[in-house]
């Protein structure tokens, strides 16, 4: 078997990949997926209601288990959840994240809770 260009992948080429609507799916949830943890990770001092020594450690324990743990689950869930609904489903919890946050100015574990999911 030869060993496909830099450029193509699964018989796509670039060209055609910046045509395809899933490309930009794609690269607007890896935006926003990473845009929202380099938003909260430049902002845990600013948080009023946590420790911040406490929210940058939840923040690196969130970070460490979201480096492994999505990737095991999309191997293992893969027969059930196809790729895109994975991402999908991680997107909502993205959201449910960020809902959390908002509601964390009460709440000190809400915050930590909303600090470890975005991280995740």
């Amino acid at each position: 078997p030869s060993a496909s260009s830099p450029q193509e992948a699964e018989g796509a080429s670039f060209g055609e990949a910046l045509r395809a609507l899933e490309y930009w799916l794609l690269v607007l949830v890896f935006l926003v997926g990473v845009g929202v943890g380099q938003t909260l990770s430049n902002s845990i001092a600013d948080i009023p209601t946590i420790d911040t020594a406490a929210g940058v450690a939840i923040f690196a324990a969130g970070n460490a288990v979201g480096r492994f743990a999505p990737g095991y689950l999309s191997d293992l869930l893969i027969e059930v959840c196809d790729r895109t609904g994975f991402i999908i489903v991680s997107s909502a919890l993205l959201c449910v994240a960020q809902g959390v946050m908002l509601l964390a100015q009460a709440s000190r574990l809400l915050a930590y809770l909303g600090i470890f999911l975005t991280a995740c």
